[in-house]
């Protein structure tokens, strides 16, 4: 273990006598409580000074210390001592001032009827009372003269809608195409039906049949013209058909319905498409006019 060096203060002779008389002299401790010292680093040796005036040198460490020590923190609470004694009762004090009215006390029993009082005068009209209950009902008087006929009064409101009439009779308009129509990849027309304004039921039917060895798709659909000019509302059923010669299914028929409302002329066609060496044959279109459309 390495040793501590003792701190010692040397005080000798002359030397000692003046350094006494130097600290008796100085600000030791300064102006705070605070004590100056330096400590040599050679010798260990300690003195006092007056940092006020002096420092430490070079081969010195600057030392410092309070004569008086900081406060401590303050210590817990003690317990409460016990109660004392009862005090003597004190005099009596002066009367308060009166409290507010209580409320009012129940009423009392009714008390017994005094003798009746003279009679006094009679006292005004009271007002007329309710109308009575109506009488039973005369009997019926002889019938009076006729009297003059009077303005004739406002119309009354427009009655309800009668019930839809009977069926009038319908027009049919049709168009049969017996001749073969060749079909390919473009819609071709293979036939159609010239129609006034009107409301129709429409049918068409044709016999599609193919050469083709591999499989056909065929589409037929219904579309129409009013003065040239496409009408949408004779755009509409379109039907499908599948053939295929390898599976022996090379004929087959496709049929369309559609219902329409046309207010001019109008032009419906059929109109088919299928690959190469598909055609169409015993092709029908039917257009009945009918009074009514009604979707059930």
């Amino acid at each position: 273990m390495k040793r501590r060096k003792k701190l010692m203060v040397v005080l000798g002779g002359a030397a000692g006598a003046l350094a006494l008389a130097s600290i008796g002299w100085a600000s030791i401790p300064d102006g705070n409580g605070v004590i100056h010292a330096c400590y040599g680093k050679s010798g260990g040796n300690i003195r006092v000074i007056d940092a006020g005036t002096s420092t430490c040198g070079g081969n010195e460490t600057a030392l410092t210390w309070n004569q008086t020590g900081q406060q401590g923190p303050a210590g817990p609470t003690g317990p409460a001592g016990p109660a004392g004694p009862k005090g003597d009762t004190g005099a009596t004090g002066a009367g308060g001032p009166a409290g507010p009215t209580g409320p009012k006390g129940d009423a009392g029993a009714t008390g017994a009827t005094g003798p009746a009082g003279p009679t006094g005068p009679k006292g005004d009209t009271g007002a007329t009372g309710a109308a009575g209950l109506p009488g039973p009902k005369g009997d019926t008087g002889a019938t009076g003269a006729t009297g003059a006929t009077g303005a004739t009064g406002p119309g009354g409101p427009k009655g309800d809608k009668g019930d839809a009439g009977a069926a009038g009779p319908s027009d049919a308009y049709y168009s049969r195409q017996w001749s073969q129509v060749d079909l390919d990849d473009n819609y071709t027309v293979v036939n159609y039906v010239t129609l006034p304004p009107g409301k129709y039921v429409a049918y068409g039917k044709a016999w599609i049949q193919t050469t083709q060895s591999s499989h056909v798709f065929v589409i037929c659909d219904f579309i129409g013209y009013t003065g040239a000019v496409y009408n949408a509302a004779l755009f509409g059923d379109a039907s499908a058909l599948e053939l295929n010669k390898s599976a022996d299914v090379v004929a087959g028929t496709i049929a369309l319905n559609e219902v329409f409302t046309i207010g001019a002329t109008s032009v419906l066609q059929m109109r088919c498409e299928a690959s190469p060496g598909t055609y169409a044959e015993a092709i029908w279109i039917t257009a009945t006019k009918v009074g009514n459309l009604t979707q059930a």
